[in-house]
């Protein structure tokens, strides 16, 4: 115990000593996150069987996402980069976990994500992410947030012809322990739709990124069925 408090604590940087329940009980336990999860909850399963842990020899596939599947679900919607860090992925993964009863016995369990669990973690992503509000994208001319991410990708440092001020500047409230200025769900709504395009578009069948806007999950479902 000594040594835990007097060594070990100290020396702790904050992510490791955070308490995950509090954003839960702050930010992602509210209706309106829960209504629009519950909105992109068909696509967000299909992305999540996607993912999943591997078929065992001979039996069901298990309803559990490590962070192996986690990280290439981010790798293949090309999410991780400046914006997004292998690290940052990685701790929103382990905080979006719950706890489970026996660390050892349910070890597989402990060390991965329930669909719900994504649910939780997809959310800490996007608090962590400088993603625009739906008011920025129409006034900087973006059909959609595919296409404002595309360019982002493509010209990080743009400026805006009209302001002359920085197109993707970067959200002091994205900041670890920052102070929140927007709703969550606001966040939210964002992140979902893009890894949602950015699974399902092809630039090879799809050249201009405003075809790929979407009303909510739906309209992009069968698309991501053929994908995965």
């Amino acid at each position: 115990d000594k040594l835990v408090r007097e060594l070990l604590g100290p020396n702790l940087k904050p992510q490791a000593t955070l308490d995950c329940n509090v954003f839960r009980a702050e930010r992602l336990y509210n209706e309106q996150m829960d209504n629009l999860l519950f909105k992109f909850r068909p696509t967000l399963k299909i992305i999540y069987s996607r993912y999943r842990l591997a078929t065992g020899a001979g039996r069901k596939r298990p309803d559990m996402m490590n962070v192996l599947g986690w990280e290439k679900m981010f790798h293949d919607a090309c999410l991780i980069g400046d914006e997004l860090t292998s690290t940052q992925a990685r701790l929103c993964f382990v905080w979006g976990r719950m706890e489970v009863s026996d660390e050892v016995k349910k070890h597989i369990l402990h060390q991965s994500l329930t669909l719900v669990d994504m649910y939780d973690a997809l959310s800490r992503v996007a608090e962590s992410m400088s993603l625009p509000s739906p008011a920025e994208l129409k006034r900087r001319r973006f059909s959609n947030i595919l296409e404002w991410h595309l360019m982002r990708v493509e010209s990080p440092q743009s400026f805006d012809p009209h302001s002359n001020q920085p197109m993707f500047p970067r959200r002091p409230s994205a900041s670890f322990g920052a102070k929140q200025t927007r709703p969550l769900v606001e966040k939210t709504a964002m992140l979902l739709e893009l890894l949602c395009l950015r699974l399902w578009y092809d630039p090879s069948t799809c050249n201009d990124p405003a075809e790929a806007t979407i009303e909510g999950a739906g309209s992009v479902l069968p698309q991501l069925h053929r994908l995965l």
